[in-house]
């Protein structure tokens, strides 16, 4: 049986998980707190699909984005985002004067493909950037991200199927890249399975 942890990694620990030094000097401003009704409004949005409400009460994405503290106005990467359930939210989430980025890669879209299109026909949700990049070349802007999550991906990380199109990723270096693409202050939400003792993999 799968479980689901939930972690809230703020940047500044994150100069621990790999090589290089990391300027941790910038100035960190607190965000406020977020109006929680923001996040049943956005779960509640007609808008969305059957096939996500279906999905909702194991996920329970309005308690994630709230503890994630995204806000509207924010700039967001959806790091390996799948069929953009998260996605999806984080659009409506963030509004107009925010940004999504929906990374995904060939493997992942070998598995989501049509979920994928379907989400963003016909210009569905218009402050979504689609960005396809493979694992090792991510090469994301410094400073650019309020928010980056990581929902049930985490894992990849750390497995490799070259076989499959899913080669060995240096995660110390993904990490590092992560560090360096929030504001400060910024934060990395991650979401992840975790396997009972003795599973196989």
């Amino acid at each position: 049986m799968k479980k689901t942890a939930v972690l809230l990694l703020l940047a500044n620990f994150l100069a621990a998980c790999g090589q290089g030094a990391i300027d941790t000097s910038k100035t960190v401003s607190v965000p406020a707190a977020p109006d929680k009704a923001v996040y049943a409004r956005v779960v509640a949005n007609p808008q969305r699909s059957e096939a996500d409400r279906a999905r909702d009460s194991s996920r329970k994405p309005g308690k994630v984005l709230e503890f994630f503290a995204v806000t509207p106005g924010m700039t967001v990467l959806d790091l390996f985002s799948g069929g953009g359930y998260y996605t999806e939210l984080l659009a409506d989430l963030v509004g107009d004067a925010g940004h999504v980025v929906a990374h995904t890669n060939e493997a992942y879209l070998g598995f989501v493909g049509d979920e994928v299109d379907a989400r963003y026909a016909n210009d569905r949700l218009p402050n979504v950037e689609i960005w396809m990049a493979e694992n090792n070349q991510l090469d994301i802007d410094d400073g650019r991200f309020d928010a980056i999550l990581m929902v049930l991906s985490y894992h990849d990380l750390y497995y490799a199927e070259p076989e499959q199109g899913w080669p060995k990723i240096d995660a110390a270096r993904l990490l590092r890249e992560l560090y360096t693409g929030l504001k400060p202050g910024g934060i990395l939400g991650i979401v992840d399975h975790y396997a009972e003792a003795g599973a196989p993999r």
